[in-house]
């Protein structure tokens, strides 16, 4: 799995004031691995090879040199297991996978989505069992899979102790070692499990927080706006009431493209993202995902053109609706549209 020498420090906010009963702010490091997991179409029952399901076996942690993206999708198995378990227990509905297919993914894409997962799991777990997590250090340049597992593993433990809380004897199944499995794999089954695992709280990922990593995109769009051109920012689009979180998705797929075409007009590697027209039922954590990976991208498009970056600080917005968020989302369209442009000029490549 290859590595992001991102030497520029990197902090940008998770907004888990959606859980309120966690009164801190996270910051995320960069990468991210993908996967792709055969499920039914509730998208709970998984088959697995059993290896060993001992409580001692699942915690264990491998030594960190030996880990590999297959130790990564490893576990995130385990988690989805853990997820699925606790569910049954709370007696709430599944929640199969949206059909998007990723692919090209780097370490940088898959570190949002683990840290998303790993805070998810602190916020459960508080709610649960009121213990507050000790935060991560987390890397600022040279993703490797190990950083990428340690965010899962430490998801993992607090959904174990969920689990206890809950009196959930349940025997998780960890599959064999498969070599096989590429960071696509892990970022799809990562993917999955924080869209399970969102379903669960009893605070979920809201517009605001949507809303909130929209601006942190806006100002790596600014940043690389303000390198090579002096036209001003874009005036904001109309504000359109009514707009549901599936709009907001759409819009921010449709941003996703011109970032892609930006970067390959830059000649860049970036994450390619395959979503059908219709994807199903879209909440918003759905839509956090994207946001997340469109505020990943546009800060790799920055650190490549000069090694620059400038940190953004998102800002809770307070309470939006979908509505303020496609607005926002409209606003950043037009300012990758004007990019596109100028990069599109020969002069400027």
């Amino acid at each position: 799995m290859n590595s992001i020498n991102d030497s520029a420090e990197l902090k940008v906010l998770i907004p888990l004031r959606v859980f309120a009963s966690i009164p801190l702010i996270f910051c995320l490091g960069w990468s991210c691995l993908a996967a792709s997991l055969e499920t039914s179409n509730s998208g709970n029952n998984l088959s697995l090879q059993v290896e060993d399901t001992s409580r001692e076996f699942l915690l264990a942690r491998p030594k960190s040199q030996n880990i590999t993206p297959a130790h990564v999708y490893r576990r995130s198995l385990l988690v989805r297991s853990q997820i699925n378990a606790i569910r049954q227990a709370l007696g709430k509905p599944g929640s199969a996978p949206l059909p998007i297919k990723y692919s090209n993914v780097f370490p940088r894409d898959a570190f949002f989505q683990a840290i998303a997962f790993n805070e998810a799991a602190s916020a459960l777990d508080y709610e649960w069992t009121r213990t507050r997590a000790e935060p991560l250090i987390r890397p600022q340049k040279n993703i490797q899979p190990v950083d990428v597992f340690e965010e899962v593993f430490s998801g993992s433990v607090k959904l174990s102790r969920v689990e206890a809380r809950l009196n959930i004897n349940a025997q998780h199944k960890f599959p064999a070692l498969d070599p096989s499995k590429t960071p696509s794999d892990v970022f799809s089954s990562v993917v999955a499990a924080n869209r399970a695992l969102n379903n669960l709280l009893t605070r979920q990922f809201s517009p605001s927080d949507v809303f909130e990593q929209v601006t942190v995109a806006l100002s790596y769009a600014n940043q690389l706006r303000q390198k090579i051109s002096g036209k001003q920012v874009p005036q904001a689009p109309d504000f359109i009431a009514n707009k549901s979180p599936a709009d907001v998705f759409q819009k921010l797929l449709a941003c996703f493209q011109i970032v892609e075409r930006i970067a390959s007009l830059l000649e860049i590697d970036i994450l390619k993202v395959n979503a059908p027209s219709e994807v199903g039922i879209i909440k918003p954590g759905d839509v956090y995902s994207v946001a997340l990976l469109l505020v990943a991208e546009l800060r790799h498009l920055n650190f490549s053109l000069d090694g620059k970056v400038v940190p953004p600080i998102g800002y809770y917005p307070g309470k939006l609706t979908p509505s303020f968020v496609f607005q926002r989302a409209g606003l950043l369209e037009k300012q990758l549209l004007v990019l596109e442009s100028v990069y599109a000029r020969s002069d400027h490549r």
